[in-house]
């Protein structure tokens, strides 16, 4: 059975960051989500070990693909591959992203659950959750 959540991770030519990212997200919120990593133009040298999918075109590879085009290609992929209509939300991140020890996907779902309106949550400061939970 596939997760709730889709999260997506963007990286290019980083993948120290990347991984330790997808291992937090992997150990810490496993049970909810598949974590999926897009390589925006990273050299092949330097392409995560976790890689879903690899945008290695030529405009990609001299220009990589900012934060928009990047996760427009990943969810492009997800519907694709015909995994998009199995999540029910999805968690989209940069690979400089610094998460809590704690869950940070578990708070996320509390409040969509709560909001049965809410289409769009998109947390700003490290204490969103004590300001709106």
């Amino acid at each position: 059975m596939m997760n709730r959540i889709a999260t997506i991770i963007l990286n290019r030519n980083l993948p120290v960051p990347t991984d330790r990212l997808y291992e937090h997200i992997v150990n810490i919120d496993g049970g909810l989500t598949d974590v999926y990593v897009l390589e925006a133009g990273s050299d092949i040298d330097k392409v995560s070990r976790y890689c879903t999918w690899h945008a290695n075109d030529p405009h990609a590879q001299q220009n990589g693909l900012r934060y928009g085009r990047g996760m427009n290609y990943a969810l492009l992929k997800l519907y694709q591959d015909k995994n998009w209509s199995k999540y029910d939300a999805f968690f989209l991140l940069t690979n400089d992203t610094e998460l809590g020890a704690g869950s940070t996907l578990q708070p996320l779902l509390n409040v969509f659950n709560s909001h049965r309106k809410l289409g769009i949550l998109s947390p700003c400061s490290q204490r969103w959750v004590n300001d709106i939970c």
